[in-house]
């Protein structure tokens, strides 16, 4: 959105200002509703973290954020999901705000007609942690920023915000005591893994 306000400031010294509004305008009100919608979701969250965690099912869960991010972005993804999964504790709707997270990161690293985007959930640690796995056929993350992506403010993405996945550490880590990490994918891109306490078990 900056960059389309700054060459609109160009633009309309010496363009006429109707065409120039006509070239700009949509990138800019998408911007726009872009920003609001992030600081709604930063309010919702911040909201739910003062509410108690609460048991609810994993499996439920991952198959919400799976068809909401594929009608958001046209991406089908390759699912394997292992049924049923043990119930984990935390916050739902921040658990499926920082899955999305992952998961629109893959749409975005990847080209809409070669992508293969692969999301895996199964049980591990004789059954006392549940294991998610995403990973995808684009350029992948260089070996030393595997860890720093985590970090408020880092991006990879010219543009991004570097706040999807810090969310994503707080919410796996921190709020439901499991780890996050991120490696190479056999596919060729990057593999990011989830691995979460089921409900009762000692955090990881």
């Amino acid at each position: 959105m900056k960059t389309a306000l700054n060459a609109m400031y160009r633009e309309l010294l010496v363009g006429a200002p109707s065409e120039v509004l006509a070239r700009r305008r949509d990138r800019i009100d998408r911007g726009m509703d872009a920003t609001f919608r992030f600081i709604e979701q930063l309010v919702d969250l911040s909201s739910l973290a003062a509410t108690p965690a609460q048991p609810f099912d994993l499996l439920g869960a991952v198959e919400d954020v799976i068809s909401s991010i594929e009608q958001e972005t046209g991406y089908i993804f390759d699912s394997s999901l292992s049924t049923p999964l043990p119930p984990v504790s935390g916050h739902r709707a921040r658990m499926v705000m920082a899955l999305a997270n992952i998961l629109r990161n893959a749409t975005q690293a990847t080209l809409k007609g070669s992508a293969h985007i692969r999301i895996h959930a199964e049980t591990v640690d004789a059954a006392k942690a549940i294991r998610i796995t995403v990973e995808d056929n684009g350029p992948g993350v260089p070996e030393h920023m595997r860890r720093a992506i985590f970090d408020e403010g880092v991006s990879l993405r010219p543009g991004g915000s570097g706040l999807g996945l810090a969310l994503v550490r707080e919410v796996f880590e921190k709020e439901m005591k499991g780890l996050v990490a991120c490696d190479a994918s056999p596919l060729g891109g990057a593999r990011f893994i989830v691995r979460i306490p089921v409900t009762g078990a000692e955090p990881l």
